[in-house]
């Protein structure tokens, strides 16, 4: 038994709904006109001819209209909803069954984001649970682990009048200090490789200018090793042009010293086209 057209007995697809036209006789189907029985009409196949609808006019044709109009929202949601699924919400039209699916996705993130408010209203439980002791315990082990931050909201937590209030306070001034220390260093070392990229990109520009001067179609550029530059000539796809220029760059005459001194120590002669027939391949630069 399958789902058919109770006005032509064609076979109809599980997730066809109501208010759409039927492929054969084109009528737009209600709900009772979607049944279950045998089919008359197989599913049509390939140059098979079918009757062709009369003309439509008012409610028929807007009906026949947005029976063709809902295709792509058929196969949409005939891929989204397994078959049992279909079987469930199989009355509602295509755009209703994306309406349920957006519904079921809105409503698992919701849940998600109550399950972690949950996690985090149980984590505010203990820690207001936590002795005095555990939370002198607590910073000793996160201060040593260089989580300072943590290692002080443990340490405030211990009131003056406890028992291990004189420890928690004698230790507070040494775990800022530690926290200064190592946020002066990570900003010291940020900037440190903020001004190497500045002046690796200085040195790269300048190289391209300098190469450009003197008369080479070429393109200079950093490549994805730290130490090793990329210059793109669709000359590099001779060899002794390659060697020639690669003998000028290892020079003293030669303009890559800036890029000698900014760190670089390879480079990479490339066609452009080098990931099919060109070339690519790296060399040093023999920096003095």
């Amino acid at each position: 038994m399958a789902r058919v057209c109770r006005h032509c007995g064609a076979r109809l697809s599980s997730y066809f709904g109501a208010g759409e036209a039927c492929w054969y006789c084109h009528r737009s189907l209600d709900g009772c006109d979607i049944v279950e029985g045998r089919e008359k009409i197989e599913p049509q196949s390939p140059g098979e001819e079918r009757p062709q609808p009369a003309p439509a006019t008012g409610a028929g044709r807007a009906a026949a209209s947005r029976g063709q109009g809902s295709n792509w929202l058929d196969r949409l949601s005939s891929w989204l909803y397994p078959d049992w699924v279909d079987k469930t919400i199989g009355g509602f039209t295509p755009l209703g069954r994306l309406g349920c699916l957006g519904a079921v996705i809105a409503l698992l993130l919701a849940v998600g984001i109550g399950l972690d408010a949950l996690e985090e209203a149980k984590d505010a439980k203990r820690f207001r649970e936590m002795t005095p002791a555990t939370h002198l315990t607590q910073a000793r082990d996160e201060f040593r682990g260089g989580i300072f931050n943590l290692a002080l909201r443990h340490l405030q937590a211990i009131p003056s009048s406890a028992p291990e209030g004189p420890a928690a306070r004698q230790m507070e001034p040494e775990v800022r200090a530690a926290q200064q220390s190592y946020e002066a260093a990570r900003a010291a070392a940020q900037q440190a490789e903020a001004a190497a990229k500045l002046a690796k990109d200085t040195a790269v520009r300048d190289l391209q200018k300098s190469l450009t001067n003197l008369g080479y179609d070429l393109a200079v550029t950093r490549s994805d090793v730290d130490d090793e530059i990329v210059i793109t000539s669709e000359d590099f796809g001779e060899t002794d042009h390659r060697v020639r220029f690669l003998s000028f760059l290892r020079s003293e005459r030669s303009p890559a010293f800036g890029v000698c001194l900014a760190g670089f120590r390879t480079v990479r002669l490339k066609t452009k086209w080098s990931l099919l027939t060109g070339h690519s391949e790296a060399y040093a630069l023999d920096c003095r």
